[in-house]
């Protein structure tokens, strides 16, 4: 199972720039080879918010606690954001 975490900036019109996270969370069969070099994946689920990460990983929890006894077979992948890298470490210690 995965689980990819990401921020990316949004200029508002009236309200200047603001985070918008992004999560997706997927099984690693879901994973379909087109060829040797392209990978599709069938289906996932995604999470977004525009505003505070304690929002966001609320959301996102409702998803990754479904999984969460999967251990180190859950695996999180992020730009290494500080906010991410706290929140994983603080809810899903054995996750990678």
């Amino acid at each position: 199972m995965y689980a990819q975490i990401d921020g990316g900036m949004l200029l508002m019109r009236n309200e200047g720039w603001k985070e918008n996270k992004i999560g997706r969370v997927f099984r690693g069969s879901d994973r379909y080879e087109e060829t040797d070099k392209r990978l599709w994946i069938k289906d996932s689920e995604y999470v977004s918010h525009l505003g505070g990460h304690e929002e966001f990983e609320r959301k996102l929890s409702l998803i990754l606690d479904e999984y969460s006894h999967l251990d180190e077979r859950l695996i999180v992948v992020s730009d290494g954001a500080e906010w991410i890298r706290n929140w994983v470490q603080a809810e899903y210690p054995r996750q990678h």
